[in-house]
C-alpha cells in the first residue's frame, strides 16, 4: 500500500479548488451570475480520516466545515487548499479557461 501525503491538518483554514465544469451561457447577466456563484467556499478542518479505495491505495480525506454551514461536509485533500494560495490557484484556473 502506498501512504498518503498529509499536506493539511486539522485546524488549517482552506478552499475549495475549482471544478473544471463548462457552464454556456448567451447572455452577459447569466455569466455574472455564474460568475458569482462559482468562487470557493472557504471553512476550517475539524477532522481527518484515510479511507483505501479498491487498488488499495490510502486517499487522504478531511471534514471541512464551511463558512455558510452548520454541519462539516467530507472531501478528498487533493480537492482543497491553503487559503493563502487559493486566490492565485484562482486566478491560474481563470487564465486556463479564457
Amino acid at each position: 500500500m502506498t501512504q498518503a501525503k498529509q499536506t493539511l491538518r486539522v485546524g488549517d483554514r482552506v478552499a475549495e479548488r475549482n471544478k473544471n465544469i463548462a457552464i454556456e451561457s448567451r447572455t452577459q447577466d447569466s455569466r455574472n451570475t455564474i460568475r458569482q456563484h462559482r468562487s470557493p467556499r472557504r471553512g476550517e478542518i475539524v477532522r481527518s480520516d484515510i479511507q483505501v479505495n479498491k487498488r488499495g491505495h490510502k486517499i487522504l480525506y478531511h471534514w471541512v466545515l464551511w463558512d455558510d454551514a452548520k454541519s462539516p461536509s467530507l472531501h478528498a485533500q487533493n480537492r482543497l487548499c491553503h487559503v493563502e494560495i487559493a486566490e492565485s490557484v484562482l486566478r491560474d484556473y481563470r487564465e486556463s479557461v479564457n
